[in-house]
């Protein structure tokens, strides 16, 4: 009897230890990747733009080259704040809601949203930008 509670014991607390390894992972993962976002965001607000392309994911730097994309127009950031990020429980993609103010033109757009999509590959977040639309020349 004591044998058998002692395994259903032992039983709950690996589920529980694994339960909270998980949990700590997605934090950890969830801040690596509020890190990457707010260190491209800095980069727009610089100017930085290779800093930019660099946190593009593969598939987007395999068909843009990086003298194409520096040589692109740009608009200029004044400011951004991060929103909402959410984890897909792969930890393997995300979502990021972010806000920017931006002046393009001429014309000052305080509040543009963009939810950004982001992947996980080789051990670091890479923002997903689509070569076509308007994600490229904005976000």
């Amino acid at each position: 009897m004591k044998a058998q509670r002692y395994w259903i014991f032992l039983i709950l607390m690996l589920v529980t230890l694994s339960g909270c390894s998980t949990l700590l992972h997605s934090q950890k993962n969830s801040q690596a990747l509020q890190k990457r976002i707010q260190v491209a965001m800095e980069a727009r607000l610089a100017g930085q733009w290779g800093v930019v392309y660099d946190s593009f994911w593969q598939t987007y730097r395999d068909k843009v080259t990086r003298d194409s994309f520096l040589s692109r127009s740009r608009v200029t950031f004044k400011s951004y704040r991060i929103g909402t990020i959410t984890v897909a429980e792969d930890g393997k993609s995300a979502e990021a809601e972010v806000w920017a103010s931006i002046e393009m033109r001429g014309f000052t757009f305080p509040e543009a949203q963009q939810t950004q999509i982001w992947l996980y590959e080789k051990g670091n977040w890479y923002q997903r930008v689509d070569v076509d639309g308007m994600q490229k020349a904005m976000f």
